[in-house]
């Protein structure tokens, strides 16, 4: 036995298997601390007191930050194919207020100004930085107090006005409806809304004033989203913001500038208000962790940067990592997007239903993603729909209206007719959408109510709308125009005009396809007639936008996200006159819809505690919404997330308008390296370590990336001693000859690109030169560490020594010669079958001497 285990340490001499054609998968491509988003469009705005839409939302909610915050425990939803984590949000913490107490009565909020919080740096009107400017109660009440005065149309400043006034803007006010406020007017608003939140600077505390008893959690919602977000006063008010006073001429800032742009998102500056050395806006200065950098509108790309003074720190709390820089970039065009996905250069991205089987292994909207992505389905409750809203008044001049007049057009008023909006409501094959722009991944609402609301006040005896051409028809009869002095029905005039869509979005693009065929299909029943000609259209997002507020569009597809997981939050948008959606539709344009009744019934849901009457208000909207039509909802979708592999963080919130980027980070927790290879070798020995590498971004070979031999004597410092240059095949192979003793090797690929010839051994001090002064740039794959080998180095009389003891016997050797043979056998079938192997220079040198020294060993026995 003694000489049998003596050849298995020698066999082991002989080869080493090192990284047999392992995939390396252990960190992100390019730069972990640049985190890259492809999407569709662009914000809108950067003011939190303007902006209403998700684009700008995501922006703002990582810029600035609110007095508290949704609960950020996160829970584990293992109840669905693809476990994710989400957050509560009936649940809440301290953010810039570090404690609040509400009275017992419900109309007095206080909150604690919390301490130490630093405002990002920002540029004044003469040139002067602004750096650690500290958060002030003052801060906080004109935060709120500027968003009020402000009160532009299609802004969620409603919120406000609600709970604190009990109105729902400052029209209320305006008593002689002439859009502005007289002296008298202005002082009368004054008198209210200054009294509406106070502050005490000694003990840092603001207080709400309300109304009425409004819901807490709806009202804590409210505050925890980026129209909470709270300003910089100085900063506001240089850059052209109310002045924070309620002298006369204070509602010069009311409606101000325009209805599209505050002085934060003013697109062109007014002459002297921006010097050269000063950013014109738009322009952001909040606490959040990152600072605005840029928005380029051209490049369609917005950019935000660490804030390295934030008072929570970095990393977020249990975190091992942080994102340095965002960058958002719309790409609207699917192939180009998706081809950057794949190449790992953007980390998320947007992705069309009709497009994610390109993202799958199989045509099964279940089945797995490709290699490196990570897809999160079935995300749910989301808390928003799709609709489409009728316009009830198309604006003069609207390119979307044909001639304006039946046949080649439509007129103004054409959906201010019920008979029409019903007969819309039946040209809609829902099923359809649902199957095949949704896959099945959505519900179809029966109204504005959407599942997940709390408490549920659904009405279910409802019928849902549905395809039925036979109903189209009949109301198309039904609803008649006097047009030059002649009455027919909209089946006898026929029309011609344009639905719209915002590019990206095939599933309104789909919806319009399906409501255009069904409508167009009936062309076939009316020979004779002027035909019923509808064109489809896309628009760029903001441009959509545009279109929608000014009014020009006979239709427009959007959806709601919730604010507040009440009901009161998406019948108002959707049937309030002054709602986010029905104002802009002229509701009351058509006699049948009582604004007034309607109005009336949505403030009495609001202001009645939970229970049977506040359900009877709430069904009964629901079915004068069902039966007036306003507008159409389409889905409630189902979310998915789609990711590469190396994203880590993100979580699921039902209220968030988009990605918070503080929780995010790049990296992938690689198990626990193998236990060191261990291999005996003779002294002078040439050894080749090889290994393969692969690009965990693309699984395709890391070709041309820059790789570090290293070496230690300890297995804990480690020198690098060579470089090499990863092959097209991603392949290193080089030769080292370790010194006598225990010594260890492995491979560091350092995730550099090296533009070099592959194979060649190179100086590693000047690489490690190259790097430290950053001549190869940023890495595109992070470092990855191979498995160790230790190798023990001896001397030939060693091992010979220890081989062919002075106790052996001739039995022995005889034994020992005929294992040796059978072992190199097999050694040799071994050799040629193996990928990754260490060599031993003249192994068969070594192995003859011993054969010959056995050989006269027998002899002489």
């Amino acid at each position: 036995m003694k000489y049998n285990k003596t050849l298995g340490a020698l066999i082991c001499t002989v080869i080493i298997v090192l990284f047999s054609n392992t995939v390396f998968a252990t960190q992100p491509p390019i730069n972990a601390k640049i985190y890259w988003v492809g999407t569709i469009g662009q914000p809108r705005r950067v003011d939190p007191a303007r902006a209403y839409d998700t684009a700008s939302g995501e922006l703002i909610m990582n810029v600035y930050e609110t007095l508290i915050r949704f609960n950020e425990t996160k829970i584990l939803r293992t109840d669905v194919d693809t476990p994710y984590y989400y957050t509560r949000i009936d649940s809440f913490e301290p953010l810039l207020a570090d404690w609040w107490t509400v009275s017992e009565d419900g109309l007095t909020w206080t909150f604690h100004i919390r301490e130490g919080v630093k405002f990002h740096d920002w540029v004044d009107r003469n040139g002067v930085v602004h750096s650690g400017e500290l958060l002030t109660p003052e801060d906080v009440e004109y935060s709120f107090e500027r968003g009020l005065v402000q009160d532009q149309y299609g802004s969620p400043m409603w919120m406000l006005y609600l709970p604190l006034t009990g109105e729902h803007n400052s029209d209320v006010w305006d008593l002689d409806g002439d859009g502005v406020l007289n002296a008298t007017e202005e002082a009368a608003a004054a008198e209210v809304l200054k009294n509406v939140i106070t502050r005490d600077d000694g003990a840092r505390t603001v207080t709400f004033h309300f109304a009425f008893p409004f819901p807490k959690i709806a009202f804590m919602q409210i505050l925890s989203q980026t129209w909470g977000s709270i300003v910089n006063k100085k900063f506001a008010v240089d850059y052209g913001c109310w002045p924070g006073t309620w002298e006369p001429g204070w509602s010069h800032w009311r409606r101000y500038p325009s209805n599209a742009y505050s002085p934060l998102d003013r697109q062109v500056p007014e002459a002297g208000d921006f010097p050269p050395n000063r950013p014109t806006p738009p322009a952001m200065c909040g606490t959040g962790p990152y600072k605005f950098t840029y928005w380029d509108k051209t490049k369609l790309e917005w950019r935000v940067d660490k804030f390295k003074d934030y008072w929570r720190g970095w990393p977020a709390k249990g975190n091992p990592d942080y994102i340095e820089t965002v960058i958002v970039r719309g790409v609207e065009e699917w192939t180009t997007r998706k081809m950057l996905f794949l190449s790992g250069d953007f980390d998320s991205i947007y992705v069309p239903r009709a497009n994610m089987f390109e993202l799958l292994t199989t045509e099964d909207p279940k089945s797995s993603p490709l290699t490196g992505i990570t897809c999160f389905r079935d995300i749910e409750p989301v808390l928003a729909n799709d609709a489409i809203f009728f316009n009830f008044k198309i604006a003069e001049g609207s390119p979307y209206v044909g001639t304006g007049k039946f046949p080649d057009g439509i007129p103004p008023n054409f959906f201010a007719n019920t008979k029409v909006r019903q007969a819309f409501a039946y040209a809609i094959d829902f099923e359809t959408l649902i199957n095949d722009a949704w896959f099945g991944e959505a519900i179809q609402p029966t109204t504005w109510w959407v599942k997940g609301l709390a408490p549920d006040y659904e009405d279910t005896t409802l019928e849902k709308y549905s395809l039925n051409l036979e109903k189209v028809e009949q109301l198309l009869k039904e609803a008649t125009f006097t047009q030059d002095g002649v009455t027919k029905s909209v089946w006898e005039w026929g029309f011609k005009f344009t639905l719209l869509y915002n590019i990206g979005n095939d599933q309104r693009k789909i919806a319009n396809e399906l409501l255009i065929s069904a409508i167009e299909s009936l062309n076939a029943k009316r020979p004779g007639l002027p035909p019923f000609e509808i064109e489809n259209l896309g628009l760029d997002w903001p441009v959509y936008l545009d279109a929608l507020e000014v009014g020009t569009m006979p239709a427009f597809q959007i959806g709601w996200l919730a604010d507040f997981a009440d009901a009161d939050n998406f019948v108002r948008p959707f049937m309030h006159s002054l709602g986010d959606f029905t104002y802009y539709q002229s509701v009351w344009e058509d006699p049948n819809y009582d604004t007034a009744y309607i109005d009336d019934l949505i403030e009495r849901g609001i202001k009645t505690p939970d229970g049977p009457e506040r359900e009877a208000v709430y069904k009964e909207l629901q079915r004068l919404y069902h039966d007036l039509v306003p507008s159409i909802p389409t889905v409630q979708p189902l979310g998915r997330r789609w990711q590469r592999f190396w994203v880590q963080g993100w979580y699921y919130n039902a209220l968030y308008p988009g990605l918070y980027f503080y929780h995010l980070w790049k990296g992938y927790a690689p198990p626990p390296p193998p236990p060191p290879v261990s291999a005996s070798i003779v002294y002078g020995t040439s050894v080749t370590i090889a290994g393969s590498f692969i690009d965990p971004a693309t699984n395709m070979p890391a070709s041309s990336i820059l790789t570090f031999v290293q070496y230690s004597n300890d297995n804990v410092t480690w020198t690098n001693i060579y470089a090499a240059i990863t092959d097209k095949n991603g392949r290193v192979s080089v030769t080292v000859t370790p010194p006598l003793g225990i010594s260890y090797y492995r491979l560091n690929s350092t995730g550099y690109i090296a533009p070099l010839q592959p194979s060649v051994i190179l100086n590693a001090e000047f690489y490690e030169e190259l790097i430290a002064n950053g001549t190869l740039g940023t890495p595109r794959l992070m470092s990855e560490i191979g498995q160790i080998v230790k190798v023990e180095t001896k001397s030939i009389e060693d091992i010979l020594t220890s081989a062919l003891g002075p106790m052996a016997t001739k039995s022995d050797l005889n034994s020992f010669s005929q294992s040796l043979s059978a072992e190199i056998a097999d050694l040799r079938g071994s050799i040629s079958s193996l990928t990754t192997l260490i060599y031993v220079s003249a192994a068969i040198s070594i192995i003859a001497i011993i054969l010959a020294v056995v050989s006269l060993a027998r002899k002489r026995g």
